[in-house]
């Protein structure tokens, strides 16, 4: 007898299992979304490591991702498009307000509130 223990798809995520026993068989509450069979699939070394439980139904991995997932990544992406876009113009404005010009003291600093203050050792910025 060996000892062993058993836990979740969303207890798995990120760790690398040495030896898995993966059950992909559908469960009493319904079935598996691509994300738990990827999980489940994937936390072992490689192929040689991995052993399933018992037979499934091939289906599991024809099937597509929820509405709801999509919709989520979607506004996900969206999100991240907006913050790009907005990090990308605060840099720009931030590099035109803090850019010296030629008669700018170069011995000084602007700082986050458009304040400007010597900086030590007379080495320009």
């Amino acid at each position: 007898m060996t000892a062993a223990y058993a836990f979740t798809d969303y207890r798995a995520q990120g760790q690398t299992i040495p030896f898995v026993i993966v059950d992909i068989a559908t469960p009493p509450s319904g079935g598996l979304s691509l994300f738990n069979l990827y999980v489940a699939l994937s936390r072992s070394k490689g192929r040689s490591s991995i052993r399933l439980l018992r037979d499934f139904d091939n289906k599991v991995f024809q099937a597509g991702h929820s509405p709801e997932l999509l919709a989520e990544n979607d506004r996900l992406d969206k999100l991240n498009h907006e913050t790009l876009h907005q990090l990308q113009s605060t840099i720009i404005f931030h590099s035109e307000i803090h850019r010296p010009n030629d008669r700018a003291d170069p011995y000084q600093k602007v700082n986050c509130e458009g304040e400007t203050r010597s900086v030590g050792n007379n080495v320009p910025l």
